[in-house]
């Protein structure tokens, strides 16, 4: 997994490799750089963000695009599921919660997902420098144990590649785990 020019974390593109269609929930999506991406794609995408800014610049991106994309404006941690979803992600959202509603977010988001569905989750890792304004840094292999039930297709621990930050105006690095897993097609307890 190496990061794109383009600014599609290479997770989110790799969605494509196991799912062609579907439903999307987009958590923590942002300005929804990657919820357009899904939307071009064909994937019926639904993108939840706390920022009314950064909402509103994802509807104007998407008019451009030619995409729809249902946009609902909530925090992640106190998000009401209402249906199930193909793919949930939550790229490099999810550091910014407290550690106790870590836990019951991927709780909601795995009970959300369709049997054969996908969870994609990204998240700063407590190797990272630049510690401000995130909640919470997740340990080596944290983000891994919650999918212990779970196929775990892709999984890493690393340094990222460069990109540019706009909030900090330059590029950088960030330590990550990343993670692509898919929701056994039957019961975790039946085997």
């Amino acid at each position: 997994m190496r990061n794109h020019p383009e600014g599609i974390a290479p997770s989110v593109r790799n969605i494509l490799n196991y799912k062609k269609s579907g439903t999307v929930l987009d958590l923590g999506s942002g300005k929804g750089r990657h919820a357009i991406f899904l939307a071009k794609q064909g994937f019926a995408v639904t993108a939840v963000d706390y920022v009314e800014e950064r909402l509103a610049e994802m509807k104007a991106r998407a008019r451009i695009e030619g995409v729809r994309i249902s946009i609902k404006r909530a925090d992640i941690s106190h998000f009401s599921f209402s249906r199930k979803y193909d793919i949930i992600m939550a790229s490099m959202s999810l550091h910014f919660l407290q550690k106790n509603q870590i836990a019951q977010v991927v709780k909601r988001m795995k009970a959300h997902t369709k049997q054969g569905g996908l969870n994609v989750v990204s998240v700063l890792t407590n190797k990272e420098e630049m510690k401000a304004n995130r909640a919470y840094l997740f340990k080596t292999s944290e983000l891994k144990r919650y999918y212990t039930d779970w196929n775990i297709l892709e999984y890493e621990e690393k340094l990222s590649q460069p990109f540019f930050s706009e909030k900090q105006g330059k590029r950088i690095r960030q330590h990550r785990a990343v993670i692509i897993a898919s929701k056994p097609p039957y019961p975790s307890n039946v085997r």
